[in-house]
């Protein structure tokens, strides 16, 4: 059995020829609503991470899906532009299909290796708790909010409200704080 309102949405959809046309039509454009309102959020935790910065026009911003729509380990990251040439990314990335389960961090080409010593990977573990390392990541943290990005609550949060806004960028500003300094020594 249904929930009551998708009861009421099945119920409208079949009440006629025209009903079904248009539920088929949304059905159809799943993909297109979803990446615009990610790309929409994308925008607005850009201008809110830039904000957040001494001087944003040292940095670049990457949403995988304006560029690419829903694809594997999509998601939205931020560069320094003297990072560009060792592929460091502050990232938001989803691990399964695109649109859940998200990581935070800092993500690496992974030949890369000594970005940050023990010192820096201790003080993210004290200020966000235990974190991850991999051969694509210096330091990662699964996302503990506005994690599972089909979910429709999250996605109303995600287009209409400041709390995932806030919420992203001041993880990414906190980890920019604590790696910026380590970051650019390795990459000078």
């Amino acid at each position: 059995m249904l929930a009551p309102e998708k009861d009421a949405v099945v119920s409208y959809a079949l009440a006629s020829k025209k009903n079904l046309e248009i539920a088929l039509n949304v059905i159809e454009s799943r993909n297109q609503i979803l990446v615009s309102i990610y790309n929409s959020f994308g925008q607005k935790l850009k201008s809110a991470f830039f904000n957040s910065l001494e001087d944003s026009s040292m940095w670049t911003y990457k949403n995988t899906y304006a560029d690419e729509g829903i694809v594997s380990y999509a998601g939205i990251a931020f560069q320094k532009q003297a990072w560009a040439n060792k592929d460091i990314w502050l990232n938001l990335e989803a691990q399964s299909g695109g649109v859940r389960d998200f990581i935070i961090g800092l993500s690496k080409d992974k030949d890369i290796e000594g970005i940050v010593n023990n010192s820096v990977v201790d003080e993210l573990n004290k200020e966000f708790g235990p974190g991850s390392q991999s051969k694509y990541w210096v330091w990662f943290q699964r996302v503990k909010q506005f994690s599972f990005w089909d979910d429709k609550k999250v996605l109303l949060a995600l287009k209409y409200d400041d709390e995932p806004v806030c919420y992203f960028s001041d993880l990414f500003s906190r980890i920019n704080k604590i790696l910026m300094p380590a970051i650019d020594d390795y990459c000078a």
